[in-house]
């Protein structure tokens, strides 16, 4: 064999290697790509399947939560006016009436909300403000009610959901030295938000507006004229 054959034939033999490198690099690398897309293909089949479930589940809690909503806004609303012997103002409600009042709306509404006492108490504190202004007659609702049309949107995030609607609100007021009285009726949005706590859904707070309203419960700005 000359040393020009030999020499050839190295050549040829590393040429043959660089391609098997070669070949089993590209083999490696499509190895990589491929289990990088199949881990890709099941992260988002599993994202799918939550996202699917979670509004399966979402779906199903909603007529619980919208029963809840209609409950406490009947519950609360109705704290926005005095037992009826003291509704109009023309006898002052006497101290130990009030002290009764206030005990029956705190039994009622605290079992409403989550365990936490500082948010109970600010609901509990915002009902007792709208029963003392009208127990001092600075401003006496003869008739008040809310009639929620329509529920606008569900906003879940982990165990708690925040809820909009709108609600046919109407509320008398009897005349007096710091308002002429009358009765509106108007289209208001509304807010609740609710927490799941120990399998029940709990209140964390109402945003619930009345027409002209310049105390008590807290405003939500989105007002229409019935």
């Amino acid at each position: 064999m000359t040393p020009q054959i030999a020499s050839k034939m190295k050549e040829d033999t590393g040429s043959v290697n660089t391609e098997h490198s070669r070949g089993d690099n590209m083999k490696k690398l499509l190895k990589k790509a491929n289990r990088g897309i199949l881990l890709t293909v099941f992260v988002l089949i599993a994202v799918s399947i939550y996202l699917i479930t979670s509004a399966f589940i979402q779906a199903a809690e909603k007529p619980q939560i919208e029963e809840i909503c209609r409950s406490y806004t009947a519950a609360e609303i109705s704290y926005f006016m005095l037992p009826e012997p003291w509704r109009t103002g023309e006898e002052p409600m006497p101290q130990d009436e009030i002290d009764k009042y206030k005990d029956k709306m705190q039994s009622e509404i605290e079992p409403w909300y989550i365990g936490n006492q500082r948010i109970r108490d600010l609901a509990l504190n915002r009902l007792d403000s709208e029963i003392e202004i009208q127990a001092e007659n600075v401003s006496r609702v003869l008739e008040c009610t809310k009639e929620i049309s329509r529920f606008e949107s569900f906003s879940f995030s982990g165990n708690e959901v925040t809820v909009v609607f709108k609600s046919r609100t109407a509320i008398e007021r009897s005349k007096s030295e710091y308002e002429e009285g009358g009765r509106i009726v108007e289209e208001t949005s509304d807010t609740i938000m609710l927490q799941k706590e120990d399998g029940e859904w709990k209140l964390v707070y109402a945003s619930l507006w009345l027409p002209s309203q310049n105390y008590g419960s807290y405003a939500y700005a989105d007002t229409v004229k019935w």
